[in-house]
């Protein structure tokens, strides 16, 4: 609900607020923009000032989450170079909205540009088909669809107790039943998507180089290099200064918090 409010409520800041902002024109000159933060950002964007766009979109971030914002912060980071940041605020943007296509080709984009090229465990296919299917709408469209379905799933009710038509009532019986089925499985996308979200286990590394370690501490074994941009889910925070993590294929070790940011 939270996350609902705030996509109805930031188009509507950045429809009604105009605010000054000043820029670095192409020869150096100082720039003045006015209009709302949204028109602001773009603005800075579309004339190459991705420090000032970003500033601006970080200025709207401070309101509330939302997907398209994430995902133009990652533009940002990407315009300028700076893949690990632009990896993070991507997989912000599509753990918020994985059915965004925008966000998946820029993070499978962003993704190509990184040192790293770990091949993740294979999946079982309907494992892969589930994952997929829960995808095709965010927290929000899965959670209007179960309402949607549960609304017509009484009035196929409605029709089976109070029509007297035997086809009209076999349709409200049956098609009632299977409103249900899809109230059921949207509830349950929607509550998935909202507990990955909440979960808080995925990092991105930011750190140039890492050295993964095999025990929690600065003279334990190195077992492999990883560089910025790779992908980590975290396993164990208990550890002051480390973390236990795990790798798409399956590796884990022990990195310094200080070379990951959480997602």
């Amino acid at each position: 609900m939270k996350h609902t409010i705030l996509y109805i409520v930031l188009p509507i800041l950045c429809t009604f607020i105009p605010i000054v902002a000043e820029g670095t024109g192409p020869s150096g000159e100082v720039v003045e923009r006015v209009g709302n933060p949204c028109e602001i950002a773009e603005q800075f964007y579309e004339a190459g000032q991705y420090n000032e766009a970003l500033a601006a979109f970080e200025t709207m971030a401070k309101q509330g989450q939302s997907a398209r914002l994430y995902y133009n912060m990652g533009n940002c980071y990407y315009r300028m170079d700076s893949i690990a940041q632009a990896l993070l605020w991507y997989e912000r943007a599509y753990l918020l909205d994985p059915s965004d296509a925008d966000v998946r080709y820029n993070l499978q984009l962003a993704r190509t540009k990184t040192v790293d090229k770990i091949i993740p465990e294979e999946d079982i296919f309907f494992v892969r088909w589930w994952r997929a299917l829960q995808q095709i709408l965010p927290v929000q469209g899965w959670t209007i669809v179960g309402v949607v379905c549960f609304s017509l799933s009484l009035l196929g009710l409605c029709i089976f107790f109070f029509m007297e038509h035997i086809t009209l009532r076999k349709i409200g019986f049956y098609g009632a039943i299977l409103l249900m089925v899809l109230m059921v499985f949207s509830n349950v996308f929607a509550w998935n998507q909202q507990r990955i979200q909440r979960s808080h286990d995925g990092a991105i590394i930011t750190a140039n180089v890492v050295s993964c370690k095999s025990s929690p501490n600065s003279a334990g074994k190195e077992l492999f290099i990883l560089h910025e941009g790779t992908v980590v889910r975290i396993l164990d925070r208990t550890v002051s200064g480390w973390y236990q993590v795990s790798l798409p294929d399956g590796k884990q070790c022990w990195m310094p918090t200080s070379s990951v940011e959480e997602i």
